[in-house]
C-alpha cells in the first residue's frame, strides 16, 4: 500500500519550500537525456566524496535541511548487501515532482555494481514516491563463478532516451525502501572446460529469470543445454531439474549431494555457504564407438546428484 502524506508536512512554509526547490532546479549536476552510465556513476563518486547523505525522501519532500544541491543520496542495507540511492534532475510542480532515481547495488565478493534508473519518477511534496517505483539496470553485467563460468544480467540504456527496458530491475516501495530484485540473466559455462553439443564453436549458455528479496539468496531453476567436457569430447550430458545455487542463506530443497564431498571437497564450514549448479538426474551418452553392433543406439547411462562448482564437475 502507498504511503499517506503527513499533514502536518503538508503544512510546511510556501516560501522555505520555493527556496529550497530553487536550489534543486538549478542544480548544475542535473541528468540531461544523453546521460551515460559512465556519467551516473561519477555522480555516486560525487555523492560520496562530498558527503550528499539525506536520510530519507521525507526530507527532500519538506525541506527540513536548508538547501540540496543535487545529486542526493540515500545509503540503505538490503540483507548483507549495501545500495545507494542517487536522486537528480529534481523539480516540483503544485501537485508533484518529478525526479530521476539511480540504485547502486555492489554485489558482494566482487568490485562490480549494479546501476539502475528511472526518470520522470513522481514524487510527492510530503516526500514519498508515488506508488511502487522500478527501476532497469543501464547496462549489460558480467560476473565470475570462478571456474565453473559467469554470469551475465542483462541491461541497456537508450543514450538517446536515458530509459532502459531491461527485464532485470529493482522495485522500490513508496518510501523508497527496497522492495524486490527480478533477474533476467544467462549463466554461461567455462568454455574451457564445457562444450556445447548443438554449437561447438559457441559456449554453453542457458537463460534464467527470477526474483528475489535479498541478493544473497539467489537460486534459480535452469535449462542447460546437452554438453561434452574438453578432453573427453563423444560423451554427451543431458541435465535434468538443475538448479543454480548463489544464496548464503539455504540450498535449493531437493539438494542431496553425496555426504562424501562436503568431508573431502568442500572446505567452508556450513554446507549452506557452498555455491554452484546442482543436477538431481543427468544422463551421459556414449560415443558411437560403444556402440552395440547389433543396435544403433549409443550406449546410456543415467545417474544423480552431479555438481558443477569451484572444483569442477563432481
Amino acid at each position: 500500500m502507498c504511503c499517506k502524506e503527513n499533514k502536518n508536512k503538508q503544512e510546511t512554509s510556501l516560501v522555505k519550500k520555493c527556496i529550497i526547490l530553487f536550489y534543486i532546479v538549478l542544480c548544475p549536476f542535473a541528468v540531461s537525456a544523453q546521460m551515460t552510465v559512465e556519467n551516473i556513476i561519477a555522480e555516486f563518486l560525487t555523492i560520496e566524496k562530498q558527503n550528499r547523505y539525506a536520510d530519507a525522501f521525507s526530507e527532500i519532500g519538506t525541506g527540513e535541511r536548508n538547501a540540496y544541491n543535487l545529486p542526493i543520496g540515500i545509503k540503505k542495507i538490503v540483507g548483507n548487501t549495501p545500495i545507494t540511492l542517487a536522486i537528480s534532475n529534481m523539480k516540483f510542480g503544485p501537485q508533484y515532482g518529478e525526479l530521476s532515481l539511480f540504485v547502486k547495488l555492489e554485489i558482494p565478493q566482487q568490485s562490480k555494481s549494479l546501476i539502475f534508473g528511472a526518470s520522470d519518477i513522481k514524487i510527492s511534496h510530503g516526500g514519498d514516491l508515488v506508488g511502487d517505483v522500478k527501476l532497469s539496470l543501464l547496462n549489460e553485467v558480467a560476473i565470475s563463478l570462478g571456474n565453473m563460468g559467469d554470469i551475465v544480467f542483462k541491461g541497456g540504456m537508450n543514450t538517446t532516451t536515458g530509459g532502459s527496458n531491461s527485464q532485470t530491475s529493482v522495485t522500490l516501495e513508496c518510501n523508497g525502501d527496497f522492495k524486490e530484485l527480478s533477474l533476467d540473466a544467462d549463466i554461461i559455462l567455462n568454455p574451457n572446460t564445457f562444450v556445447s553439443v548443438s554449437d561447438k564453436s559457441k559456449p554453453v549458455r542457458s537463460s534464467f529469470k527470477v526474483n528475489i528479496q535479498d541478493w544473497n539468496d539467489l537460486i534459480a531453476e535452469i535449462s542447460i543445454p546437452a554438453f561434452e567436457i574438453k578432453g573427453a569430447e563423444g560423451f554427451q550430458f543431458t541435465l535434468t531439474n538443475a538448479v543454480l545455487d548463489l544464496s548464503d542463506i539455504r540450498n535449493p530443497a531437493s539438494f542431496y549431494p553425496d555426504p562424501e564431498y562436503f568431508a573431502t571437497s568442500f572446505t567452508l564450514p556450513d554446507p549452506v555457504l557452498w555455491r554452484g549448479l546442482y543436477v538431481d538426474r543427468f544422463a551421459v551418452s556414449f560415443p558411437e564407438w560403444f556402440a552395440n553392433k547389433n543396435s544403433p543406439e549409443k550406449p546410456r547411462l543415467e545417474a544423480t546428484r552431479l555438481i558443477i562448482d569451484e572444483n569442477g564437475i563432481t
